[in-house]
């Protein structure tokens, strides 16, 4: 794991650099697709940092997207929105949730060397969920926090991210019910990968 780190670090060091002022992308922030006959354990909503609406023997599918538009305003500095759409089938019966939300960011790259770069991003985001089953009450989702990622570019146009990792803050409120956390996540609901269009 030493030489591994070592190597990756000599090899982000040793080329120059690829993301223009200027430049645009378009692409995915995820897409993500489950579906077990096992307890899921937390039905997860929103479609970044992954929060957990629902808890219990839960059993079924879920299917999530969230399209991406960015814009380099300097050679290391980028902004961008993702629209999420995710819907999930907890129980295998026809009580599905349907997610949808935006989130914004500010991303800042602190090495972009090459073909790859490592960055920290601000953002936030919001999400709304509605369920099918009768007397359930919308959730509202919001959250803002920071997060690692690391880039790589097959090509002028082509590039891909990955993060793993968030810190910040969530809220939650469903009806007369309400709740926040403040806190570092780094399970499987803090891995996002993206694949983006450059032009």
């Amino acid at each position: 794991m030493k030489k591994f780190l070592t190597l990756a670090v000599v090899a982000l060091l040793a080329v120059g650099a690829n993301a223009q002022k200027g430049s645009t992308y378009i692409g995915t922030s995820g897409i993500s697709f489950w579906n077990t006959d096992e307890n899921a354990g937390p039905t997860s909503s929103g479609f970044l940092t992954g929060f957990n609406i629902g808890t219990g023997d839960l059993k079924g599918s879920q299917f999530g997207v969230a399209p991406e538009l960015g814009y380099f305003v300097a050679d290391n500095m980028a902004i961008g929105a993702s629209l999420g759409f995710t819907l999930t089938n907890p129980d295998g019966d026809n009580n599905n949730i349907t997610s949808l939300g935006i989130a914004p960011y500010f991303r800042y790259f602190l090495v972009q060397k090459g073909n790859f770069g490592l960055y920290l991003q601000a953002g936030g985001q919001y999400d709304i969920n509605f369920y099918q089953a009768d007397g359930v009450d919308n959730l509202n989702h919001f959250n803002v926090g920071v997060l690692p990622g690391i880039s790589y570019a097959f090509s002028d146009k082509f590039s891909a991210a990955a993060s793993f990792g968030w810190l910040g803050y969530d809220y939650w409120k469903q009806g007369d019910s309400d709740g926040g956390t403040v806190g570092l996540k780094v399970n499987g609901s803090s891995l996002n990968f993206g694949l983006y269009y450059n032009f």
